[in-house]
């Protein structure tokens, strides 16, 4: 094989795979808490950063009046865990969904949390 024809190769097979995922969307998740801690809501698989958080946000408003965005994701996975004193953690990617469950847990204790509780894991893909 000439050099110009593996090139060539090269060349169709990385507009064939270009092809195939330009039509791909991204997609986004988010999670909202209460200001004081003890409410929240998430939204997942949303088409924009900005529907995914005020899904979030409308979720958490159900319950509580002060709720912020906490954290929100894109086309990835993530755990979030609350304690009783208001710290929260999260965790994304990892290989599984107990690898994030144990980080978020983890993190929320570093950031001072008295009795951490793992809420959920969830993807936006």
């Amino acid at each position: 094989m000439g050099v110009s024809f593996r090139y060539a190769l090269a060349l169709a097979a990385a507009l064939l795979l270009h092809a195939g995922t330009a039509g791909a969307q991204n997609k986004y998740g988010s999670i909202a808490l209460s200001a004081k801690g003890t409410q929240y809501g998430y939204s997942t698989n949303h088409n924009s950063m900005q529907e995914a958080e005020r899904a979030a946000l409308a979720e958490c408003g159900k319950r509580a009046r002060d709720c912020e965005i906490f954290k929100s994701i894109e086309n990835t996975c993530v755990s979030f865990a609350i304690a009783r004193n208001a710290a929260a953690g999260w965790a994304t990617g990892g290989d599984t969904a107990e690898a994030r469950k144990k980080a978020a847990l983890d993190e929320c204790k570093r950031q001072g949390g008295d009795v951490c509780n793992y809420i959920t894991d969830f993807c936006a893909r």
